[in-house]
């Protein structure tokens, strides 16, 4: 997988990706809502590609459409503290950009996201 997935990232350039307001998933997940864009797009395509190529079984069940987003917080976030969370964040607008230059494979280890490999944009 790794391989495949780097050879897919290589012809992509960095780009910047606009970050605008909170988003949520039912009452389990707050996440920053990255601006669509056509990197994205091209990206959330290829790496499907690849999917198809190593594990079809892995994209034949999944209908939900393409939502790109920044998980907020997910497991940290008990459900009864999320209405306010989610409500607090009136007070705390989001604006923001950054410069994508690398992709990173993850895997969950006792609980926590952590880096399998990275990927460096160099197209």
């Amino acid at each position: 997988m790794q391989l495949l997935l780097k050879s897919a990232v290589q012809p992509y350039s960095s780009f910047t990706i606009r970050v605008l307001g909170y988003g949520k998933f039912d009452r389990r997940v707050i996440y920053a809502k990255p601006v669509f864009s056509a990197e994205l797009e091209n990206l959330k395509k290829e790496l499907d590609r690849i999917t198809l190529e190593t594990d079809p079984r892995k994209l034949q069940n999944d209908h939900r459409p393409f939502q790109p987003h920044i998980t907020l917080a997910f497991r940290d976030l008990k459900e009864k503290y999320f209405d306010q969370a989610w409500t607090s964040l009136v007070d705390f607008p989001l604006k923001d950009e950054f410069s994508v230059d690398r992709i990173h494979l993850l895997h969950l280890a006792k609980g926590k996201w952590l880096i399998k490999e990275s990927f460096q944009l160099e197209g």
